[in-house]
């Protein structure tokens, strides 16, 4: 049986949003620095807040800190997305450097999983819990049709 060939679909790498304000530097060729913050950060590049946005296509080097440590690594910038938004895309990174990164998006994408599966819990519970059971209800009726019903035949044994 012939099998169709399969297809090669580069995965995207993972890409995290810093909720925190992640202040970030470039440093450019002549050595003058532009600061900013990184918004959006993956192992292949990430999305910086620069205003004024720099030229794409201009190399230099990004210094910003994780929780793991700070990352150094050669960029290049990329067409602007709006007038304070510029992605950019790495061009070296060291693997020390790579190694905090790789581990400050793991654990970030944990965080996020463990949050994701307490709002779903919680959702399952506020949506699709049935009401509440009034079983101490149902248990006082039934010990007094108990009680009822023994009273009865008591009274009815003595009427005869």
């Amino acid at each position: 049986m012939n099998s169709l060939p399969q297809s090669f679909v580069p995965r995207r790498p993972p890409r995290i949003r810093l909720a925190d304000d992640t202040p970030a530097v470039v440093r450019n060729p002549d050595g003058s620095l532009v600061p900013g913050s990184l918004q959006i950060v993956s192992l292949t590049g990430g999305l910086l807040d620069l205003t004024p946005p720099l030229e794409p296509g201009s190399v230099g080097k990004l210094m910003f800190l994780t929780k793991r440590g700070p990352i150094l690594a050669a960029t290049e910038m990329l067409p602007p997305v709006n007038w304070c938004q510029q992605p950019f895309r790495f061009t070296g990174l060291a693997p020390a450097d790579q190694k905090i990164l790789h581990a400050t998006i793991e654990s970030s994408l944990q965080e996020n999983n463990q949050e994701q599966e307490w709002i779903e819990k919680y959702r399952a519970a506020v949506h699709g819990a049935p009401p509440p059971r009034r079983r101490f209800l149902k248990a006082t009726a039934a010990v007094a049709l108990t009680t009822l019903g023994l009273v009865g035949a008591v009274f009815a044994h003595f009427l005869r």
